[in-house]
């Protein structure tokens, strides 16, 4: 008899219980959509800010990092950049072919003509400025929490934004702070890095003008390229220099880089980003 009674009172009980499991049913669908759309989102990063977003995600999920990191911008503009390079790509390409396919048919002289013309053209693109330091649409957000933090609600100790300037091949970082106090913790968090200047060659030829990063609410930080993948020769080479204040300098950032240099770059950083932002609460 109870038997039956509770075959009986089984469905009502299903049902109360399907409808209690709803609330969790519709986080977990939105957490799920939340990250189907930042994993769409973050195929349409350029190739540095990729490596970036990949590198931290993996840190989090290996390691257990006490991070979130996310995609924001729109991705609209996003695809119409990513079309808009790739026509730029293939109009080069076709270009270069159809030069070497006519080179036999065209004069030297007509030959200088559309290499001076092409060079005039190269020449306006790098003094625009605002073509120059072109952001991509799409940019990755980074907040950090306290690992010390023994309470149930994350105490979040700093938020950070990594930027692509397209034309200049360079990662930004800058701090979501409005008041500009968590500059500071990035500047020199390696030795012989504010992020005041371009940090290779290739960019500095293309921007012209030396650029006022103490202006701007994100800089060039060399740990944010090579972070993003982005690795460069100096510009002057460890053995020239008459001072041992210079083979000081570069002993100094060679020590500092070499723990972000390995595979643990990202764990190295957030470690030192969180002394800094810590030490700096501790002050105030």
């Amino acid at each position: 008899a109870n038997q039956k009674k509770f075959l009986s009172s089984l469905p009502s009980h299903l049902k109360s219980l399907k409808k209690a499991s709803l609330p969790v049913q519709q986080q977990l669908g939105m957490l799920h959509t939340k990250k189907l759309k930042q994993h769409h989102a973050a195929e349409l990063l350029p190739s540095p800010l990729y490596i970036t977003y990949t590198q931290l995600l993996g840190q989090k999920e290996a390691f257990g990092e006490n991070i979130e990191v996310e995609v924001n911008g729109s991705t609209k503009d996003a695809q119409t950049f990513a079309q808009q390079q790739a026509k730029q790509e293939m109009g080069t390409l076709a270009n270069d072919d159809s030069n070497r396919m006519d080179d036999d048919a065209i004069d030297e002289e007509e030959d200088a003509q559309r290499r001076r013309s092409r060079s005039r053209k190269s020449s306006k693109e790098a003094s625009n400025p605002a073509l120059a330091y072109q952001l991509h649409p799409l940019k990755v957000v980074l907040h950090v929490y306290d690992t010390e933090d023994p309470g149930t609600k994350r105490r979040k100790l700093i938020t950070l934004r990594f930027e692509y300037l397209a034309k200049l091949n360079v990662v930004c970082v800058g701090s979501e702070d409005s008041d500009g106090m968590d500059s500071n913790i990035l500047c020199n968090l390696f030795p012989d890095d504010t992020g005041l200047e371009l940090p290779h060659q290739m960019a500095k030829l293309y921007a012209g003008e030396t650029p006022n990063f103490s202006e701007k609410d994100s800089r060039p930080y060399k740990w944010a390229q090579h972070l993003a993948g982005i690795d460069f020769l100096p510009e002057v080479p460890q053995s020239v220099g008459d001072s041992s204040n210079r083979a000081s300098r570069n002993a100094d950032l060679s020590s500092g880089l070499a723990l972000y240099r390995q595979q643990n770059r990202a764990q190295t950083i957030l470690q030192r980003i969180r002394s800094r932002k810590i030490a700096q609460m501790a002050l105030t």
